[in-house]
């Protein structure tokens, strides 16, 4: 979270799946950051949510992605960061915001 903050942005961090689906339900944001390997569940719900309250943008946080490094995947999400990521990819995924 003090990574997304170091980058210009206020974030909201959740432990489990059911947490960010009622902020999700409830407020309105500019961006989805979520890790691609849920432990409570798929991400799938989380990425429906937008039909509901459109925002700019998905990012996809996931372990072994080196390949997908910068691009979008079949997870849904508009852009995957690999673990281990540092400030300059987590500002860049956040610059390209629409």
């Amino acid at each position: 979270m003090r990574l997304i903050e170091n980058c210009g942005h206020h974030a909201i961090a959740v432990d489990e799946k059911s947490e960010a689906l009622e902020l999700l339900r409830s407020l309105q944001f500019d961006v989805l950051l979520a890790d691609t390997g849920l432990l409570d569940g798929s991400s799938d719900e989380l990425l429906a949510e937008p039909k509901r309250k459109p925002w700019k943008r998905t990012i996809g946080i996931k372990a072994q992605a080196k390949e997908l490094r910068g691009k979008g995947s079949a997870d849904g999400f508009d852009r995957i960061l690999a673990k281990p990521f540092d400030v300059r990819s987590m500002r860049a995924a956040l610059d390209g915001l629409p």
